[in-house]
């Protein structure tokens, strides 16, 4: 329904006159989750554990079982079984973790709304987490109760710290995190007389029509307007453009805020570079062969499509160097944008909350994200993904090399109103390629009064 209000109202705009911006039609937001100037990702808020006020006896807990729901499929589902057997032998107070696999994050996004993860614990992204949060069915950590004579934090990571959340609300804990980023070919890029990866607005939009340009000159019509930028046109597309731009995003008790001058130059720049061939879409929904057929000089991914982009390119036997790199930004220094995967307790018995708060305390040790990381390719929360999984970016530097010392890190603002929020957005940006510019106040204007909307309707 949301989708369809931008999309009535962005074409009715094309027969009514369209206002200049103004500063007061979206609240500028303020700072929030954004670190400037560091290659580090960020870190949860410490715990202090006299927080927690209830305790369990150690005795309660032998050969307790609690359950867990999962979203990770094939090898990845497979490496985190391996984790939990890990923790079924070895833990001290004898708990047993049953595992349930869910066949990807969107499934498991379809359960928790339709109330039926019934599990102790549940990963998910962390917006479905804190979008199906009613203050009952899932506890905070911090309010979880302690073991009786046995540390608050097992095997504790010196990197992550007590890295819990402090405020009682929160009702997931950060595990890892899965980020925005360009794919971009070194080679192809040198070729046409580039030896640096674009850095700003104005290097990305003379490299990608660079490479639309050099497929003009072959024999081939079926590629013309190609070669540039293939676009993944997804929502966390449309949040890096933002972030890219110098975006902030304020969320929480509150329709989600964008600043509108900010927002609307991403507009601009998405339009223009798609004017001029500088980016394009194919049906394929997936980039990867595109990219080996130097189709497609650079396309938007994230740390998910590392190995697979491999496995193509190892049966096509493409050869050609490529890494991740940040979005651009106007200053150079690159912009990443990262939504979270999380694991929250829905647990009711205070010994199954126990147990479930120590499972997660042993799972958030550099040891086991390492593991997680190198299972679903994503960057571990806590810590600097190079120190934590270590081997793992030394085997596959295409999956650190978009965190270079200058890049600011923007995480979303993953209240409860983020996983619609998120889609509105996608949905306004997926307007901009087929309106001129003069329309774009339009789509702001109604994209304002969806969020509003949406926020009155949950």
């Amino acid at each position: 329904m949301f989708a369809s209000a931008l999309l009535m109202a962005a074409c009715a705009a094309q027969n009514q006159p369209v206002s200049a911006p103004t500063s007061t039609s979206l609240t500028i937001a303020p700072p929030t989750a954004t670190i400037a100037h560091t290659p580090t990702l960020p870190e949860p808020t410490p715990l202090a554990p006299e927080l927690a006020q209830k305790t369990v006896a150690v005795d309660e807990l032998k050969g307790l079982k609690i359950s867990v729901a999962y979203p990770w499929v094939n090898e990845a589902g497979a490496s985190f079984e391996a984790l939990v057997e890990e923790f079924n032998r070895t833990n001290e107070p004898g708990i047993v973790v049953v595992t349930r696999r869910l066949p990807g994050y969107s499934v498991m996004s379809e359960a928790l709304l339709d109330g039926e993860i019934t599990e102790d614990l549940a990963i998910a992204r962390g917006f479905d987490l804190a979008g199906i949060d009613d203050g009952q069915r899932w506890v905070n950590l911090a309010d979880a109760p302690l073991i009786e004579g046995m540390s608050v934090l097992p095997e504790a990571c010196s990197t992550c710290a007590d890295y819990l959340d402090l405020d009682h609300q929160q009702r997931y804990v950060t595990l890892l995190y899965q980020p925005a980023l360009l794919v971009y070919n070194q080679s192809w890029a040198k070729e046409l007389g580039f030896d640096n990866p674009p850095k700003t607005f104005v290097d990305l939009q003379e490299q990608m029509e660079a490479a639309a340009a050099k497929l003009l000159e072959d024999n081939d019509y079926d590629n013309n307007g190609a070669g540039g930028l293939w676009l993944s046109l997804s929502p966390q597309s449309a949040l890096a453009w933002y972030c890219a731009f110098g975006g902030e995003l304020a969320g929480g008790d509150q329709p989600l805020q964008f600043n509108r001058e900010t927002l609307e130059k991403a507009f601009v720049y998405l339009r223009t570079l798609r004017g001029e061939a500088g980016s394009w879409r194919a049906q394929n929904p997936t980039a990867y062969q595109y990219f080996v057929n130097r189709t497609a000089i650079t396309y938007e991914g994230g740390l998910e499509d590392i190995l697979l982009q491999k496995a193509v390119g190892e049966v096509a036997g493409f050869n050609d160097q490529w890494v991740t790199i940040p979005y651009p930004t106007e200053d150079g220094m690159g912009s990443i944008s990262l939504e979270t995967i999380g694991i929250s307790i829905g647990s009711i018995k205070e010994s199954s909350q126990a147990a479930s708060a120590y499972f997660v305390r042993w799972l958030i040790n550099e040891a086991r994200l390492e593991k997680l990381s190198e299972a679903t390719g994503l960057w571990p929360a806590g810590g600097n993904p190079r120190q934590i999984a270590q081997e793992y970016a030394e085997k596959h530097p295409e999956w650190i090399s978009a965190l270079n010392p200058t890049v600011r890190i923007s995480v979303a603002p993953e209240a409860n109103n983020w996983g619609i929020s998120r889609l509105i957005l996608q949905d306004a940006a997926l307007r901009v390629y087929s309106l001129d510019k003069e329309f774009f106040p339009a789509i702001l204007n109604t994209l304002e009064a969806t969020l509003k909307e949406a926020w009155s309707a949950q």
